[in-house]
């Protein structure tokens, strides 16, 4: 057919044979071009995590919001998806998961290229409460029998 196509358009035997020998190589370029470009494509790309992370609750709440937890991807420009799994259940969503809040206990973070199959990086954050319980109690009181003495709920305790 491309023959034919040349022909048409190119009077001459030498003509065509040129123009058949140029499509050719421009096809042939174009090939190597999108080979060498995968290749490259899938030797760079790369998503570096940072380290784990082990913080502590923010006060009177079980859970901690982190920071300086972001990926560092390669290329710059490649869109970062993350994942988060914390007792069985799994949080997904695209870019970096720092200014998050993360509840009490372990959770594991995954980064990854969508655009780059296989290239994904993981760390865990660690959300410890060392923040000791809080007692609330009634205040004093002077009663004349113990019927007046209220009970119950006079005092509690608060574990947050």
């Amino acid at each position: 057919m491309l023959f034919r196509v040349a022909e048409l358009l190119l009077p001459g035997p030498a003509n065509q044979l040129n123009f058949m020998k140029k499509i050719l190589l421009q096809t042939a370029f174009l090939l190597v071009l999108q080979i060498l470009n995968s290749s490259l494509i899938a030797q760079t790309a790369s998503v570096i995590c940072p380290g784990n992370k082990i913080v502590s609750t923010d006060p009177g709440v079980c859970s901690a919001v982190v920071y300086n937890i972001d990926p560092v991807p390669s290329p710059t420009t490649a869109v970062v998806y993350y994942s988060i799994l914390h007792d069985g259940l799994t949080e997904t969503g695209t870019g970096s998961v720092s200014g998050k809040s993360f509840a009490k206990g372990l959770s594991t973070v995954t980064y990854y290229l969508p655009n780059y199959p296989g290239t994904t990086c993981s760390f865990t954050v660690t959300v410890e409460d060392h923040e000791p319980p809080v007692m609330y109690c009634p205040s004093n009181m002077t009663v004349s029998c113990p019927t007046e003495i209220p009970f119950p709920g006079g005092a509690c305790a608060v574990d947050a």
